[in-house]
């Protein structure tokens, strides 16, 4: 058997013997990292600044699109009523 870059070990084509048939791949034991050294780490910090712009650019997308839908309201519904010949704002079934 040989391990993997993944850290599994291969299991062979066939089983050495009976009892090796429902063998699993093991995994070799690691070392896990430290939380705070993740956080502390420069690539950790990119990342949050990347977020953050990416967070403002869909918040002042989502700003825009209300006060579209806003004016897009005001032209229907009070401007263009005026524009058609109804001068005290919108007909009465509207």
């Amino acid at each position: 058997m040989r391990a993997s870059r993944s850290g599994y070990v291969q299991a062979p084509l066939r089983p050495a013997s009976p009892s090796d048939t429902f063998a699993r791949p093991m995994k070799t034991e690691a070392a896990t990292p430290d939380p705070m050294s993740v956080i502390r780490s420069r690539r950790f910090v990119l990342l949050q600044l990347v977020t953050a712009i990416g967070g403002l650019v869909v918040s002042f997308a989502a700003s825009g699109f209300l006060e579209l839908v806003h004016q897009i309201q005001v032209g229907v519904f009070t401007d263009l009523p005026k524009d058609v010949g109804y001068d005290n704002g919108a007909p009465p079934w509207a």
